[in-house]
Order: C-alpha cells, then sequence, then structure tokens
C-alpha cells in the first residue's frame, strides 16, 4: 500500500523600508544677508516600504546642536541656527511600485542671520531614519 506525507512550505516575509534616492539631499540657501526676510528652502527624497508596513520618519539634530537648536556651522566656533521640519513623518507603505516623496524644509530666521557671528559659508549634516 502507498503512504502519503505533507509537506508544508512556509515563509515569514518581513516589511522593508528602502531609499531610492542616492546621495546626499541638498537644500542650499544661497547667498543670503540680514536684509532678506526669513527664508524657507526644500529638498526631496524618496522611499517606499512593503506594501501595508507602516513607516515612522524620524531625523537626529545634526552635528550641531546646542540649547534646543539645530545649527549650521562655519570654522569651529560660528553657529548660525535652523529649523527641518519633514512630510510625512508616519504612514503606510504601497510597495516599491509606488514611490514615497519626502518633502523636507529648512528654514533660517532673519533674526538669526543679523546676528551671524561671520559672513561664511555654513553647513551641518542631519540624518532622517525611515523606520518599518
Amino acid at each position: 500500500t502507498a503512504a502519503d506525507v505533507n509537506v508544508q512550505i512556509n515563509a515569514s516575509v518581513t516589511g522593508v523600508c528602502q531609499t531610492i534616492t542616492t546621495g546626499n539631499v541638498l537644500i542650499y540657501f544661497g547667498s543670503i544677508n540680514a536684509t532678506h526676510a526669513d527664508q524657507s528652502k526644500n529638498g526631496t527624497a524618496s522611499f517606499w516600504c512593503s506594501t501595508g508596513v507602516t513607516f515612522n520618519v524620524t531625523g537626529n539634530n545634526g552635528l550641531n546642536f546646542s540649547g534646543g537648536n539645530k545649527r549650521m556651522k562655519s570654522g569651529t566656533t560660528n553657529f548660525l541656527p535652523y529649523a527641518l521640519a519633514f512630510t510625512p513623518t508616519t504612514g503606510s507603505g504601497t510597495g516599491k511600485a509606488t514611490p514615497i516623496n519626502l518633502s523636507i524644509t529648512a528654514s533660517l530666521k532673519k533674526t538669526d542671520v543679523e546676528v551671524a557671528p561671520i559672513a561664511a559659508n555654513y553647513t551641518d549634516t542631519v540624518v532622517l531614519t525611515i523606520t518599518p
């Protein structure tokens, strides 16, 4: 007589999020001075998450954070405060074929530019993390 054996095949697929944007997102204010109004500039990064996976986007405080402020730096002791916002900060993935655009806005206040320690180039780097 014949004997049957059932074979079960299983897999556990975990949700992921992956960036599409390669390299750095550059937000450049250009040449500004104390006569300019408050400034906001935008950048965009793209990513995708597995279908149905809830994602969260967070950002660190950058390299020069102090006193509750993100700050760009020039040289070793010159700082210029700025604000950074991004959206969406959470959502649900819809798969690789449907990328999600992350809108990133950096802002400078005129009052901070007016008291900038020196006329120079200022920079900072913030890391955004997308987690499923």
